[in-house]
């Protein structure tokens, strides 16, 4: 599965504008910019374990799916697991 990072540019710079309107200084942005950053590559990462193991185990029985994700111990989102 790819995923195109550029899809997230206007979400970047909205949120840039955001701080500066709020008086934040350029300077400051990594303190607020590094956590949405890892939020994406949790994200980012769940999605992609979640097709692997579709892969191998199919996904019919949904809630076997989730029982199954929960168990490789990843980490767990049920909104992005069951869509």
């Amino acid at each position: 599965m790819s995923i195109n990072i550029l899809k997230y540019e206007s979400d970047v710079w909205r949120t840039a504008d955001l701080l500066i309107g709020a008086g934040i200084k350029q300077s400051d942005f990594p303190k607020y910019m590094m956590p949405y950053f890892a939020l994406l590559m949790v994200e980012s990462r769940l999605i992609r374990e979640a097709a692997r193991l579709e892969e191998e185990i199919g996904k019919d029985n949904i809630d076997d799916f989730v029982e199954m994700f929960q168990l490789e111990g990843l980490g767990y989102n049920d909104y992005l697991i069951r869509k």
